[in-house]
């Protein structure tokens, strides 16, 4: 067992999309580990530019 810590600072620059969505823009960030999401931040609203300053901590059951 162990447990591994993340922190997610920001990130700069994201790419609007280019759809009929492309008029909003919610980042989060999803954290999958064989195929499963294990963990997420929130969803920070209407920027290209977001800041989390999270830290999240998941629980691994082996490391290999």
């Amino acid at each position: 067992m162990g447990v591994l810590e993340v922190t997610i600072k920001n990130a700069r620059g994201l790419n609007r999309s280019t759809g009929f969505m492309a008029k909003s823009i919610d980042p989060y960030l999803s954290f999958e580990l064989a195929g499963k999401v294990i963990a997420k931040t929130r969803t920070v609203r209407d920027t290209l530019d977001p800041v989390w300053d999270e830290t999240i901590y998941i629980l691994l059951s082996a490391f290999t």
